[in-house]
């Protein structure tokens, strides 16, 4: 793998972390609550006031056999609180690559179509199909390797979602509570669980672990200040 299909296969991570976030993700933005609900104390609505423009998130990983890798993200939005494009910029081992992502929506405002660029150049796009307002496919393509390609199926049967990859035998399963979060992620190859993610949040909504069990098991703990900030 060279280093340009290292940096690219980074970026598709960090997309679909960044889709799943905006999709699953409780409310731990360093907003007051009336504010990430657009209403003031009086339920009147603050969306003229409060319209978003721009949006900056900036991570470095360390990752083994590479190093420290840099991501920093810059979402513009559209007059309707909508992204509609992002700029990502990855640096590993000292080399930069700038891609930049457009979101296409459907009629309904969700978003329908992700494409990357780079240097003026296709490099991947992603197309979500809908059933109604739930996700029923995501198809990945990528332009430099179809052995990045991927197919994604969704069914849904009450809180839980199973998602199949055409061409794979492993099938993943997500519960959500009754507030519509995670709170669990298993994945099956055949009758055997291969991994398994339980996500646990305190009463205002905020995650505050993630336990997996499995393969690459891990336990992390989120602690957040009085105003909801993560720390």
């Amino acid at each position: 793998m060279n280093l340009r299909t290292e940096i690219s296969a980074v970026n598709r991570i960090l997309l679909l972390l960044f889709a799943t976030v905006m999709m699953t993700s409780c409310d731990t933005e360093s907003l007051n609550r009336d504010v990430i609900n657009d209403e003031d104390e009086n339920n009147n609505s603050n969306m003229d006031s409060l319209a978003l423009s721009a949006y900056s998130y900036d991570i470095t990983t360390a990752v083994p056999f590479i190093g420290a890798i840099r991501a920093e993200s810059d979402f513009t939005f559209n007059n309707i609180n909508k992204a509609s494009s992002a700029l990502i910029v990855t640096t590993i081992l000292g080399q930069s690559t700038t891609e930049t992502l457009i979101f296409s929506r459907n009629s309904d405002n969700m978003i329908n179509s992700v494409i990357s660029t780079s240097s003026g150049a296709v490099t991947n796009e992603t197309t979500i199909i809908y059933d109604g307002s739930a996700v029923a496919q995501i198809i990945y393509d990528s332009i430099e390797d179809d052995e990045d390609d991927y197919t994604y199926n969704f069914v849904y049967s009450g809180n839980r979602i199973t998602r199949t990859e055409e061409g794979s035998s492993i099938i993943t399963v997500f519960t959500l509570n009754a507030a519509k979060q995670l709170i669990k992620k298993e994945s099956f190859e055949g009758t055997n669980s291969i991994k398994t993610e339980v996500i646990d949040y305190d009463g205002l909504g905020n995650c505050i672990s993630s336990i997996i069990t499995g393969e690459d098991a891990t336990s992390l703990i989120f602690e957040f200040d009085t105003n909801d900030n993560p720390l």
